[in-house]
Protein backbone atom coordinates (compact mmCIF):
# COMPACT_ATOMS: atom_id res chain seq x y z
CA UNK A 1 0.00 0.00 0.00
CA UNK A 2 1.36 3.04 -0.93
CA UNK A 3 0.85 6.39 1.05
CA UNK A 4 1.22 9.41 0.25
CA UNK A 5 4.43 11.52 1.94
CA UNK A 6 2.04 14.64 1.65
CA UNK A 7 -1.04 15.25 4.01
CA UNK A 8 -4.09 16.73 2.98
CA UNK A 9 -4.14 20.36 3.57
CA UNK A 10 -7.31 22.11 5.62
CA UNK A 11 -8.80 24.97 3.94
CA UNK A 12 -7.88 27.36 6.61
CA UNK A 13 -4.63 26.02 6.38
CA UNK A 14 -4.13 26.60 2.63
CA UNK A 15 -5.49 30.03 3.09
CA UNK A 16 -2.81 30.98 5.67
CA UNK A 17 -0.35 30.02 3.65
CA UNK A 18 -2.07 31.58 -0.18
CA UNK A 19 -2.18 35.25 2.42
CA UNK A 20 1.41 34.61 3.17
CA UNK A 21 2.76 34.40 0.20
CA UNK A 22 0.30 37.29 -0.71
CA UNK A 23 1.76 39.54 2.12
CA UNK A 24 5.31 38.59 1.33
CA UNK A 25 4.99 39.36 -2.96
CA UNK A 26 4.03 42.74 -1.68
CA UNK A 27 6.50 43.34 0.79
CA UNK A 28 8.74 42.78 -2.06
CA UNK A 29 6.83 45.31 -4.23
CA UNK A 30 7.49 48.25 -1.86
CA UNK A 31 10.81 47.27 -1.31
CA UNK A 32 11.34 47.92 -4.68
CA UNK A 33 9.27 51.14 -4.70
CA UNK A 34 10.82 52.59 -2.18
CA UNK A 35 14.50 51.59 -3.15
CA UNK A 36 13.55 54.18 -6.08
CA UNK A 37 10.94 56.95 -4.50
CA UNK A 38 12.40 60.26 -3.94
CA UNK A 39 8.97 61.56 -2.31
CA UNK A 40 9.59 61.93 1.48
CA UNK A 41 5.68 61.90 1.80
CA UNK A 42 5.35 58.59 -0.55
CA UNK A 43 8.26 56.84 1.64
CA UNK A 44 6.39 57.24 4.70
CA UNK A 45 3.58 55.90 2.91
CA UNK A 46 5.50 52.72 1.95
CA UNK A 47 6.82 52.49 5.08
CA UNK A 48 3.26 52.61 6.78
CA UNK A 49 2.49 49.87 4.95
CA UNK A 50 5.27 47.86 5.38
CA UNK A 51 4.40 48.41 9.10
CA UNK A 52 0.87 46.86 8.54
CA UNK A 53 2.28 43.92 6.71
CA UNK A 54 4.51 43.61 9.52
CA UNK A 55 2.12 42.85 11.76
CA UNK A 56 0.33 40.31 9.67
CA UNK A 57 3.41 38.18 8.80
CA UNK A 58 3.38 34.94 10.79
CA UNK A 59 7.09 33.22 10.99
CA UNK A 60 7.76 29.53 10.39
CA UNK A 61 10.27 28.17 13.52
CA UNK A 62 13.83 29.64 12.18
CA UNK A 63 12.54 32.13 10.07
CA UNK A 64 13.49 35.89 11.21
CA UNK A 65 12.27 39.11 9.35
CA UNK A 66 12.61 42.63 10.04
CA UNK A 67 10.96 45.53 8.62
CA UNK A 68 13.14 48.15 9.86
CA UNK A 69 16.11 46.15 8.14
CA UNK A 70 14.20 46.34 5.29
CA UNK A 71 12.94 50.51 5.63
CA UNK A 72 17.34 50.92 6.44
CA UNK A 73 18.27 48.49 3.08
CA UNK A 74 16.03 50.89 0.91
CA UNK A 75 16.92 54.10 2.69
CA UNK A 76 20.18 53.11 1.59
CA UNK A 77 20.07 51.96 -1.58
CA UNK A 78 17.88 55.27 -2.39
CA UNK A 79 21.12 57.45 -0.83
CA UNK A 80 23.11 55.67 -2.71
CA UNK A 81 21.36 56.04 -6.12
CA UNK A 82 20.66 59.77 -6.06
CA UNK A 83 23.55 61.30 -4.35
CA UNK A 84 25.59 60.55 -7.30
CA UNK A 85 22.58 62.40 -9.14
CA UNK A 86 22.45 65.69 -6.97
CA UNK A 87 26.18 66.56 -7.49
CA UNK A 88 25.50 67.64 -11.06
Amino acid sequence: VSQSRYKPVQPKEYYLHVEQQRIQVRIQEIYERLQNERDPNICKMYERELMFLDSKIILQEGEHYSVDAIIKEAEKARKSKYSNHSRY
